[in-house]
């Protein structure tokens, strides 16, 4: 029953989505292909391994049975980052040959310079620059950064990703139903399983949809905002995922009280001191609470992994130990493979692998987007980075190392806080195809779904 309800939905939500890029309500442009791409490029190699070899699980620190995950081959992994390479590339390519379509991100800059710190102590980073992933990474900060054309196209292509990713996986339970779901372990959902969808963790789907949860409030109005907003909601109980459902509960509730819409290139709203005040206080539980406990089996054995950065941290306090540092821990069978992507918490794994100076330039470009811009500007940007915030507490949501399944988020902070004022094309009908926009130079693209 499970399984054919999420299929259904997927459809549905599919055509809806379809018309909404037919009447011309998803301005579409490079931006938001760019967060398309990085999105599924990061996506792509991990589900085709899962697809095609044996699934193994094993029981983490927590208690929970969860997916060990193979390792992408080389060939995906590297034709991945060159897909995000060749657009990144052609974005940063425009921005240089037409001055009018260049842009600037506080916080864009902000993550570049606390990348090059972590990267200043790993080397290995720069040495190839195809595979080597960190480099890709400030290639595709930089272009976000620099040229990205539109903020309004980061809320579509945000929201398009979301719901694409909802969609896959819904499908995929219909035709792997035994590769879409785990059993209940230490944790499980309103379903009795435990969904993964189109990822290889119950709690990525959450922390994608709990992040994607504003981009889909911003791109759509009226009954098709409340149909996608019950969708990914729908992901999210399904997920099981503790800190996402937390994350999109009290994010949802803030979107109530404040009312976001888009208007041009920004959005209009109320109460705008309560999106602020949500999100200085989420980075301030953030940063305190990792020093604050004591209880290694707090938060299901997060206070033991922060315990364990941190202990490395007051080794190495100044620029940290380098993008690589989680790993060697992980190598040498301190924790085991589900917590191996991350410290779960934002801030901990920013001092662990950039240390103070990394932690320090990635808050400024944090306040940044509070203090920064009118109110149309922080009406966009300040739903987004709430939910980052509130995931940030007790999960990684942006990483300054790789690039994985949440890097479309960063790109999208990136983008949708530029100083762009161009707005995107309003629509087209045909797939992907560029259009020359009014006395604004405004460049667009549109995805026409089939």
């Amino acid at each position: 029953m499970t399984i054919a309800i999420l299929a259904a939905l997927a459809l549905l939500t599919a055509a809806l989505l379809r018309r909404q890029f037919v009447r011309g309500t998803l301005p579409w442009d490079m931006g938001s292909t760019l967060i398309l791409v990085v999105g599924w490029s990061a996506q792509v190699p991990a589900l085709f391994t899962r697809l095609t070899t044996e699934v193994r699980y094993q029981r983490n620190l927590w208690g929970e049975l969860t997916e060990v995950s193979a390792r992408p081959p080389e060939a995906a992994i590297l034709a991945s980052n060159a897909i995000i390479l060749f657009v990144a590339l052609i974005l940063l390519w425009r921005g240089i040959r037409q001055p009018a379509l260049r842009t600037i991100s506080a916080f864009g800059v902000a993550a570049m310079l606390t990348l090059v710190v972590a990267m200043s102590i790993e080397p290995a980073g720069w040495v190839n620059f195809a595979t080597g992933q960190p480099a890709v990474l400030l290639v595709l900060l930089a272009a976000a950064t620099f040229a990205a054309p539109s903020r309004r196209g980061a809320i579509s292509g945000g929201a398009v990703f979301t719901l694409s990713f909802a969609f896959v996986g819904g499908i995929l339970a219909a035709i792997r139903p035994d590769q879409a779901f785990v059993e209940c372990s230490a944790k499980c959902s309103v379903f009795g399983e435990i969904y993964t969808g189109a990822a290889t963790h119950g709690n990525t789907v959450g922390l994608i949809a709990a992040a994607g949860l504003p981009f889909v409030w911003l791109a759509f109005t009226g009954r098709a905002r409340l149909w996608m907003v019950l969708y990914v909601a729908l992901n999210l109980l399904a997920s099981g995922s503790r800190t996402a459902l937390t994350a999109a509960a009290v994010t949802a509730v803030v979107l109530i009280i404040t009312q976001p819409a888009v208007e041009g290139d920004g959005a209009r709203g109320r109460n705008l001191p309560v999106l602020t005040l949500g999100a200085l206080a989420a980075i301030t539980v953030a940063l305190i609470l990792p020093f604050a406990v004591t209880e290694d089996r707090f938060a299901t054995g997060r206070g033991y992994l922060w315990r364990l950065a941190l202990a490395q941290f007051e080794e190495t306090p100044f620029v940290g130990a380098g993008l690589t540092t989680w790993n060697r821990f992980y190598q040498a069978g301190e924790f085991g493979a589900a917590a191996a992507y991350s410290t779960h918490n934002q801030w901990v794994e920013m001092l662990l692998l950039g240390g103070v100076v990394a932690c320090l330039i990635f808050l400024l470009g944090f306040l940044s987007m509070l203090v920064i811009g009118d109110r149309a500007r922080k009406f966009l940007v300040l739903p987004l980075l709430l939910s980052v915030c509130i995931l940030g507490v007790a999960e990684r949501p942006l990483s300054i190392g790789v690039v994985n399944s949440m890097t479309w988020v960063l790109v999208a902070l990136v983008v949708a806080s530029s100083s762009s004022t161009r707005v995107s094309a309003s629509a087209v009908k045909h797939p992907l195809v560029v259009h020359a926009k009014s006395s604004r130079s405004t460049v667009g693209t549109a995805i026409g779904a089939s």
